[in-house]
This record gives structure tokens, sequence and C-alpha cells, in this order.
């Protein structure tokens, strides 16, 4: 556990996933709920998706 400055606005128990890079900087990336855990089948499509998908579909068939 480490303790943050009040000026960060972090609240108490915020998880974190923690990263190093090669200079020594550490990175704290805050650990989110999965928002999809509940999803109903449907819910996250809409009109660019079925573009996505039909992009990709078309491209493969000529590779």
């Amino acid at each position: 556990m480490i303790t943050l400055a009040k000026k960060f606005n972090v609240s108490e128990g915020q998880e974190f996933y923690i990263m190093q890079e090669k200079d020594g900087t550490i990175s704290l990336i805050p650990k989110v709920e999965d928002y999809f855990a509940d999803v109903k089948k449907g819910e996250f499509i809409d009109d660019e998706d079925r573009l996505a998908q039909e992009f990709i579909i078309n491209y493969f068939r000529f590779y």
C-alpha cells in the first residue's frame, strides 16, 4: 500500500495496475469494473460496428 497526496483526489481503497518503464517512471493505471459483465446481447452494437465487421469480412475475401 502507498500513500498519495490529497491533491490527486484518489479515493481511499482505489486499486491500480502498476507499471514501471525502462527509465524508472512508475505509472498507476486505475482498475475499473468490467462494464461488459452484465451486457445483454446486442446492447453495444451500432451502425459503425456493422460497418467494421463488413470491412473485415470483405478484406479477408481478397487475401
